[in-house]
């Protein structure tokens, strides 16, 4: 059981508990490079899931430490109020001694004087003087012979009787009962005292480290969940910033807004800005149009073509670099890939396998006048494990809806604007039956439709 001292020391420090998690600008500047801006809708979908639950947790927190400001409070004034009571038994037992002999001296004084003496400092010399005299009767009455024993008995008898009115012997079992009385109250502190002593026993136990009442541990655990989810935030709020900026051409003029500087920003604020970013992406995106654009590689350019086809019947396996101005995408607004898959002309089914790289440096176009930029260096290639038959009634394998999702197909107008496809033979078959007319590679990709 801690002293007041210490518990007044513990109360101080409670109002520095976890204080650094809850300061303005409390996120982590340094971003994570593995998150991709093209995952934006999926980025600020994930960054509003954990600003709401950062703010739940910091609730919680904030409600721990008042419950723990509130225990120990309680604590330190029963702490107090068993020092006082103790003080108070100490008190009351040094009284009660006195008391016993205070109070006898009293009742006598007070019997002495009811009978009319108004000097009870006389009466006490007057029973001093009865002494006195008794104990020259007795031993008158041992040494005088001549006197007789009933005369001087009588006198004996007399003076005692005198002694016994003097001292208020009759006057003893009130003292006693005052005596009990006393006693009894004494005895109800220490009970009380004792409670007290169990219940704060109890306490400090529950709150040692584990313990029912452990709100400090509690606290510190959730300090960690929430330092880390506030570097989640930082993260997703860079990177779907960038890729707002980025791919949809977000700024001021078409009413987006930057978020704060995460150096001072506060929870608030990012949860307004992340907010305000769904409510844009959901404005922007409601025209959106899924437009399939086929690639015909042979069309493209027949020599690379035929080259790469000795290739693949040679070695089994085959790349082929060839740039692509998009086709029908180029009518409409913002294309963005959603996946890609492909297929081949007179080839039997399965029988082929692709790597596909799109452009590092590619361009996303809003109108004729608005061309921005963009390094997709940072892109996976994606594999198409089953290249089906034009002929297959199976639908073609889809790829890359999150990997490449929202990259831009247009690459630039250099090398690193090309598209590179790799094609392989499935496992070990080789193509000794025939060889593919063509291959199609499918652009599934998402325009924006407003006009």
């Amino acid at each position: 059981m801690a002293s007041s001292v210490e518990m007044l020391t513990y109360i101080d420090r409670l109002h520095r508990v976890a204080s650094p998690i809850f300061r303005d600008g409390a996120f982590n500047q340094q971003t994570n490079p593995a998150f991709n801006l093209n995952q934006v809708e999926t980025l600020l979908n994930q960054t509003l899931d954990l600003v709401q639950r950062n703010q739940a947790e910091v609730d919680k927190v904030l409600d721990l430490k008042v419950r723990l400001s509130q225990q120990a409070t309680e604590y330190y004034s029963q702490l107090k109020q068993l020092e006082l009571l103790e003080s108070t038994i100490r008190s009351q037992r040094h009284r009660l001694m006195s008391d016993a002999a205070n109070a006898e001296l009293k009742a006598n004084t007070d019997y002495i004087m009811s009978t009319g003496h108004t000097d009870p400092f006389a009466i006490w010399k007057g029973v001093g003087g009865i002494l006195e005299r008794l104990m020259t009767i007795q031993n008158f009455v041992q040494d005088d012979k001549q006197n007789t024993q009933a005369v001087n008995q009588a006198v004996i008898e007399r003076f005692r009787a005198d002694l016994q009115y003097c001292l208020g012997i009759n006057l003893i079992p009130m003292y006693q009962a005052r005596a009990a009385s006393a006693d009894s109250d004494v005895a109800n502190l220490e009970a009380t005292a004792d409670y007290l002593r169990e219940v704060l026993n109890r306490k400090a136990e529950a709150m040692l480290p584990g313990g029912d009442l452990d709100f400090e541990s509690r606290i510190a655990d959730m300090g960690d969940q929430i330092a880390q989810d506030r570097r989640d935030i930082s993260n997703r709020v860079v990177a779907a910033d960038k890729g707002l900026s980025t791919i949809f051409g977000a700024n001021a003029i078409n009413g987006y807004f930057e978020p704060p500087s995460l150096a001072t920003a506060t929870l608030g604020q990012l949860q307004k800005w992340v907010r305000a970013s769904v409510a844009w992406m959901a404005a922007y995106t409601q025209n959106d149009l899924t437009i399939t654009e086929v690639i015909s590689l042979r069309e493209i350019d027949k020599d690379a073509w035929s080259v790469a086809l000795a290739a693949l019947l040679n070695q089994g396996t085959c790349s082929i670099n060839f740039g692509w101005s998009g086709g029908a995408l180029k009518q409409f607004r913002n294309a963005r890939v959603l996946g890609i898959s492909a297929c081949s002309v007179n080839l039997e089914a399965n029988r082929l396998q692709a790597t596909v790289s799109l452009p590092s440096q590619a361009n996303y176009c809003d109108d004729s006048a608005t061309i921005r930029s963009v390094d997709q260096s940072y892109l996976p290639k994606v594999f198409i494990g089953r290249i089906s038959s034009k002929s297959d009634f199976r639908q073609p394998e889809l790829v890359g809806a999150s990997a490449i999702r929202n990259a831009s197909p247009f690459g630039a107008n250099t090398d690193a604007g090309q598209w590179l496809l790799t094609i392989e033979s499935s496992g070990c078959r080789r193509l000794d039956n025939g060889i593919p007319s063509d291959l199609l590679l499918e652009v599934v990709a998402i325009v924006n439709g407003a006009v």
